[in-house]
């Protein structure tokens, strides 16, 4: 829910939220924020964000495994959001993600291997 500004907003106002997000791969997530509709029972929010992972050469061990990502990408988010609670009441989300995962040479396999990666995702949130 890193989605909220940290100071109050009127309509149409934007803010920005830059994320660190440290699971699977390292990567930063910077977020702009758009307060678009009001109501008398919720506020919509959109959102649009840039992803690319934090650092394209260091190798991290997934499951006994050495690999590094280079993946960037984008993201765009409609969220409503329940006036007097403050708890998402439905968000809808697509993300696109490019690169590649490359995995370390070892004994098994003896030069690195890199593999093109396209992550494309639509996911649905709701309170029902």
């Amino acid at each position: 829910t890193a989605i909220f500004p940290d100071a109050p907003v009127a309509l149409n106002n934007k803010w920005k939220v830059e994320t660190k997000l440290e699971s699977g791969m390292p990567a930063n997530l910077i977020s702009t924020y758009k307060l678009t509709q009001v109501s008398d029972s919720c506020y919509n929010i959109s959102g649009t964000s840039e992803l690319k992972t934090d650092d394209k050469d260091a190798y991290i061990e997934n499951n006994g495994i050495k690999m590094k990502y280079d993946l960037t990408g984008d993201m765009v988010s409609d969220i409503k959001v329940d006036k007097a609670t403050g708890w998402i009441l439905s968000a809808t989300i697509n993300q696109n993600i490019e690169g590649y995962a490359t995995f370390k040479a070892n004994a098994q396999m003896p030069q690195n291997m890199s593999i093109p990666m396209k992550i494309k995702n639509e996911m649905t949130f709701s309170n029902k």
